[in-house]
Parts: structure tokens; sequence; C-alpha cells
């Protein structure tokens, strides 16, 4: 699998409390990305807390006003093991320019855990 570091997320990124992932500028909103999916994959077994991610989007870089376009499931400590993909899907019509993930740990802090996040076209 090719991934292009224009459309990477998160590379190996530690969640341990809520947080955000890189922002990926799409220079037009719409349907500037069509036909790609988002893929969100548990690099590390996390240790303590339940997660869930969601993709927001904005008109603005500072995510003044953002919008939550998918958001997963609520994963139990247990799900959240090395391998596993929290989201898997194609990205939505109608973004914003500007997307970035949200990691929401449920409770925590987490003591470990690591994601990886793209888009691309497998």
């Amino acid at each position: 699998m090719i991934i292009d570091k224009d459309l990477e997320f998160s590379d190996k990124q530690a969640v341990t409390v809520t947080a955000y992932s890189n922002v990926i500028d799409t220079v037009v909103a719409g349907e500037a990305i069509p036909a790609l999916n988002l893929n969100v994959l548990c690099v590390e077994t996390f240790a303590v807390a339940g997660m869930k991610v969601e993709l927001e989007s904005s008109d603005t870089e500072n995510f003044a006003t953002p919008v939550v376009a998918i958001s997963s499931k609520e994963f139990a400590v247990v799900d959240l093991k090395a391998g596993v993909y929290l989201l898997k899907t194609p990205l939505p019509t109608g973004l914003k320019r500007y997307i970035r993930l949200k990691y929401v740990v449920v409770s925590g802090p987490e003591t470990a855990g690591k994601v990886s996040a793209f888009i691309n076209n497998d």
C-alpha cells in the first residue's frame, strides 16, 4: 500500500488524552477528494480507556467552527488492539476545505496506544 504524506493524518501518533491529527488542506471545499477512503488503524494496543474517532472539517485552518462529518463507534479498550481498523470508510461528500481527525479518549488518560490514519484509494 502506498501512502501519500500529504494525505496522512497521523503516523504512529500516541494518543493518551483527547488529541488532534495533522490538518489536511483539500484546497477546495466539497468534492476536492472524490472516491477516496479514510483509514484509521490502531498500530499499538491501548492499555486503559476507550476511544472514538471523529472526522472534522472546517472553513478555516484553525478549526474555529469545526463540523463533525464522521464519528466512529466508541471502542472499549479490549477492542483497541494493534492491527484493528477503527475507521475504514469512504470520505463523505460536502467536506469543508480543511479536515482533521479528533481522537476522543473516553476516560483516561491512556498509558499506551498509537494510531496511524490516512486517505487513499485502497
